[in-house]
């Protein structure tokens, strides 16, 4: 992406429109071309194949779609390309509360180095099997991103608990505020939680 940058740069320096006009279009080209790997990791149960259905506009009776349901559907890493994009492809991990997560090598058995990203993903609480993947991710120079799911669920039983003083805006954010927590306690005090 730099050289693409500075390929960039210089063609608006030269100050020269077909030039720059064709120096876009390449780039344009080439960002349409490039691969997007990505890894889903999470528990059984944390909606990592809805995720991976919904990211790539598929049902889970459609054709393709990753299979759904609270037993782990990942006992290795399954790839699911996306239907419309042949360059973007999501990998449900096995799940990181199995026996496999255990092992030291699960790294390499999930072959990181292929993904240019992993989206740690969780229901309910992010625990020390979150953190130990995500120091794991880390140590093998990979960017990784937590996702809270199931947030409906927690927002239905909130409301269901307190239907008269429930407020939906403040409820979402004390579970914002338990997610960043949570966090804090597991060594990423810092880092972008995503609610799906």
């Amino acid at each position: 992406m730099e050289k693409r940058l500075k390929y960039l740069k210089g063609s608006f320096e030269k100050a020269s429109f077909p030039e720059l006009s064709d120096s876009l279009e390449e780039v344009l080209y080439s960002l349409e071309s490039a691969g997007l790997v990505v890894g889903i990791a999470g528990e059984s149960g944390a909606g990592k194949s809805t995720f991976i259905n919904s990211f790539r506009e598929l049902r889970e009776e459609d054709e393709g779609a990753a299979p759904t349901g609270r037993a782990d559907t990942s006992r290795g890493p399954t790839p699911y390309p996306h239907p419309k994009y042949d360059n973007v492809i999501l990998w449900d991990l096995p799940s990181i509360d199995s026996p496999e997560f255990q092992r030291k090598d699960y790294l390499e058995q999930i072959s990181a180095s292929r993904y240019d990203f992993v989206v740690v993903m969780a229901c309910q609480h992010f625990t020390s099997l979150h953190a130990r993947l995500a120091l794991h991710i880390k140590n093998a120079s990979k960017a990784f991103y937590f996702v809270r799911s199931k947030v409906d669920a927690d927002l239905e039983a909130r409301r269901s608990s307190n239907p008269l003083g429930f407020i939906d805006a403040v409820a979402l954010q004390r579970i914002r505020e338990e997610s960043l927590h949570e966090h804090s306690n597991c060594s990423y005090p810092n880092v972008l939680v995503l609610f799906v």
